[in-house]
């Protein structure tokens, strides 16, 4: 039997589906991979050569992100659920 913990994979795997939301006009998202995934929130004020050298960054650096549960090992998905029992 399948739980939902066994169908976690890591965002480097497998990065789930985003819903983005508007963001407002100081604010912009770049994308650390190919096909506009995975996206981080980045100032958008910024000069081009800031914004180049910013992103080349984070890049470096995507391991560093957690975009899913699966991303921060040695926790438990059953310690960061939680249900609301509704009537």
């Amino acid at each position: 039997m399948t739980t939902e913990h066994d169908k976690l994979l890591p965002s480097l795997i497998s990065l789930p589906k985003l819903d983005l939301k508007s963001l407002p006009k100081n604010l912009k998202y770049v994308y650390l991979g190919d096909d506009e995934t995975p996206p981080v929130i980045i100032s958008g004020v910024l000069k081009l050569d800031q914004e180049e050298k910013l992103v080349r960054v984070l890049r470096e650096h995507r391991e560093a992100f957690r975009w899913t549960l699966a991303d921060l090992k040695g926790l438990s998905p059953t310690l960061c659920t939680h249900t609301i029992t509704l009537e």
